[in-house]
């Protein structure tokens, strides 16, 4: 069993194409050499209940999970990133 995070984004309307590009390499940057399976793309669909952006990230476990929410890596992303340019954020774990 692994434990998986996921998030779906809903941008800050005035967020240019360049912003949003930038977001997904940061949330990728966090995971790539960390030997974490990561999934992080924009939403090609539309609709009301829609949002912009989504990432998984697989972790060993949860204790693995806890350890990077707590690191300093993800509280500088959420605030370079994810403070100045979400605008709602839904998050959801499973073990999977």
């Amino acid at each position: 069993m692994s434990f998986r995070h996921i998030t779906l984004v809903r941008f800050k309307p005035e967020l240019t194409e360049a912003e949003r590009l930038a977001y997904a390499t940061a949330v990728i940057a966090l995971h790539r050499d960390k030997g974490r399976e990561v999934a992080a793309a924009p939403n090609v669909g539309s609709g009301p209940n829609h949002y912009d952006f989504a990432a998984t990230v697989d972790f060993p476990d949860e204790a693995a999970f806890r350890a990077y929410i707590a690191s300093p890596e993800h509280k500088a992303y959420v605030e370079n990133f994810g403070k100045p340019m979400v605008d709602q954020l839904a998050v959801i774990q499973q073990i999977i």
